[in-house]
């Protein structure tokens, strides 16, 4: 500041004598500008972007994913009065090539060169406390977790956070005792196991809550009707756990006992067999009660019949009662020059 300072003093006077010494000096001030008072360059500050990697490349980004990252002096914990700067639970964001940068404002490494350490986690969670982040099972939310990146300095080379799964995952591929036996309308309920958890992102640990017990209906995926898959994040377990899944359809049930503990970043694969067999779909009945238009005169070529069947309710506004109970299609004819009914 002070050469410019100096610069624009020499600008004011009224003689400047000859273009070559203006010249000089602008060239002169513009290296000094460059140079600390001791005579150094100062670097150009650099932008802090970090590349985040999954265990195994088990998860891939998506364009964007957010992790809260924090900053904190190298060598020391995860606690007020450690932050650097205000990357203090700073969302990062990626495009989904696994880089991650601030999404506003950029922040940049210490001119000063002092090292950082980083601890991040996804996905992001705003104003969580006593660097903590609540978990629960329920919402099936995955949780990943960094602290590696530690003395990082602008000139670092590799700047890759390893992620790894405080969480366990089990799987389990469903099949019936019967051969070519149909699992429709099976259901699962998971008893055992424990529900919320505080993950603590000073030290990594996963604090479960021992009173969250309950019975979870577990979601079934179906991969066709004579085989069904559950995929559930959970909470690590010890030996002594027990933890059960019991099956059902309708009125007769099957258990299933997990056979060990479960570890954390672990997937757990099963393929197994449930005493239970379904009954075969009905065959889908004729939709009834076709809403056909009438019409009359030369319809132009533009147009199309949309006809709309209605197989429930779940969709249509439950205040409007229908006095016999039955639901009735409907037909629209769509101009598709114009991209609208037509009429």
């Amino acid at each position: 500041m002070k050469y410019l300072a100096i610069m624009k003093k020499f600008l004011s006077y009224r003689t400047l004598g000859s273009s070559a010494t203006l010249l000089l000096l602008v060239f002169t001030c513009t290296l000094s500008a460059c140079r600390g008072e001791n005579g150094y360059e100062i670097p150009e500050p650099k932008p802090i972007v970090l590349i985040g990697q999954t265990e195994n490349n088990g998860v891939m980004w998506r364009n964007g994913d957010r992790i809260g990252l924090f900053a904190i002096n190298s060598g020391t914990a995860l606690q007020n009065g450690n932050i650097s700067g205000n990357i203090n639970n700073l969302p990062f964001i990626t495009n989904g090539d696994g880089a991650f940068k601030t999404q506003t404002v950029e922040v940049f490494y210490p001119e000063t060169g002092t090292p950082l350490d980083f601890v991040a986690y996804y996905p992001f969670v705003p104003g969580i406390e006593n660097f903590s982040v609540p978990i629960n099972v329920l919402l099936q939310t995955d949780i990943w977790y960094s602290n590696n990146l530690t003395n990082v300095t602008a000139t670092t080379g590799n700047k890759t956070l390893h992620f790894r799964r405080p969480l366990a995952k089990l799987v389990l591929n469903i099949t019936s005792e019967t051969a070519d036996a149909a699992l429709n309308d099976l259901t699962a309920v998971m008893t055992g196991a424990k529900t919320r958890a505080a993950f603590s992102l000073t030290n990594g640990e996963l604090l479960i809550d021992e009173a969250s017990e309950m019975d979870i209906r577990v979601v079934i995926c179906n991969e066709n009707r004579y085989q069904k898959q559950i995929s559930m994040l959970m909470f690590p377990t010890t030996s002594t756990q027990t933890v059960e899944i019991r099956f059902g359809i309708g009125d007769d049930t099957d258990t299933w006992i997990l056979p060990h503990a479960l570890e954390a970043g672990i997937t757990y694969t099963h393929n197994i067999t449930v005493a239970l067999e379904g009954k075969e779909p009905t065959p889908e009945v004729p939709y009834n009660f076709w809403e056909l238009p009438v019409y009359s005169g030369t319809l132009p070529p533009t147009f199309i019949e949309a006809r709309h069947k209605v197989g429930d309710r779940s969709w249509l506004n439950q205040n409007l009662p229908l006095p016999d109970g039955t639901i009735r299609n409907f037909t629209v004819l769509f101009d598709t020059e114009h991209r609208c009914p037509f009429g």
